[in-house]
This record gives C-alpha cells, structure tokens and sequence, in this order.
C-alpha cells in the first residue's frame, strides 16, 4: 500500500495523520550523503478514520446537543446537571485527544548498503534508534488467533517488533516488502 504523503503534510517528510501509508518501498537506488544505496525507506504510523476537520464538525454537534439538554435541565432548576453534561464534553474530547496523540507514533525502517536502521518516534518525542545486521534478519509476520499478531526483525540473537498498530494484512504487506528489500539487498 503505498501512497505519497498528502500536499498538506508539508516538505518536512511527515505524513498526515489519518493515512495508513507505510511509505514508498521501492529500491530507489537514491543516494544518501554517505554514498549508500538506499534499498528500503518507509515509515509506518497509525490509521486514524477521522480527520481533524471531521473531529471539529463531531465534537462541536456533540457540544451543541448537550448545551441544548444542559439548558433545559437548567431552566427546570436542575442546573447540577449542567455540570455533569460539561464533564460528558470534556470526557469525550479527552478520549479523541489521547487517541490522535497516541497515533504521532511513527517507525521509519531503512536499508540501505551498510545496514538496516529502524528509528521509532513515540507521541511524546522521545526516539528509540536501533542498527541491525542485514545479513542475516529474518523477517516474521505472526498471526495467530487469540494473540496479539506481530512483525518481528530477527537478527543476531536480538527480536525487534514492528507496527504493532498495524492491522493483519498491511503487517504481511509491510513484511513482504521488507522481504524483497533485503533479497535485493543480499543480491546486489
């Protein structure tokens, strides 16, 4: 599944929420500074159904609605529940912000001549970095009813788990991609 980032995600090589592009995997053969063909470059965030526009048109009815109960409750001079109906708003917004929060996660994967990077970028900003061997990864896309499916990078002893926000088939999508990166890797 690969699609090139929307126009309003800028220059900067972010993409925009609500996508579930795992970036372009193609062997490009671009070039970084250190000379390195790139064999595999592609990021993988969260899918989020709802844009921010739609978010906005949602919580704004949900407000109206409540405001709407909230006054007459009001008028019948049961103002406490106004109180109550400000917390349901409130409520409701907090979920929708934890949940766009929790997908500014990203995991960018990179092969290119020397090696194999993955950096994951939690919501909160802080950058996890790891270097792996190519030569010998192995790449493992578990699916197994009544747990928790994943896709594992295996090299040298060591286990690196991948897109666990992914659903099951772009997980296998994901997994054969980097399947065909690294055989073009170890071919070249």
């Amino acid at each position: 599944m690969s699609v090139p980032p929307p126009p309003s995600a800028g220059t900067s090589g972010e993409t925009a929420p609500g996508e579930t592009v795992t970036g372009d995997t193609e062997a490009t053969g671009a070039e970084p500074a250190d000379g390195a063909r790139v064999f595999l470059d592609i990021t993988l965030y969260p899918h989020r159904s709802l844009r921010r526009k739609g978010f906005r048109l949602l919580i704004g009815t949900i407000a109206a609605i409540c405001l709407l109960a909230a006054l007459r409750f009001f008028t019948l001079g049961a103002w406490p529940v106004v109180i109550f109906v400000a917390v349901d708003v409130a409520a409701i917004w907090l979920a929708f912000y934890l949940n766009y929060r929790s997908g500014k996660v990203r995991e960018r994967v990179r092969l290119t001549t020397t090696d194999m990077t993955v950096t994951r970028r939690h919501p909160g900003g802080r950058r996890d970095h790891w270097h792996l061997e190519p030569y010998w990864m192995q790449v493992q896309s578990e699916d197994r009813p009544g747990t928790e499916s994943a896709l594992i990078l295996k090299s040298h002893g060591r286990e690196l788990r991948l897109g666990a926000f992914l659903s099951v088939p772009e997980r296998r999508e994901v997994a054969a991609e980097i399947d065909a990166a690294l055989a073009a890797w170890r071919a070249r």
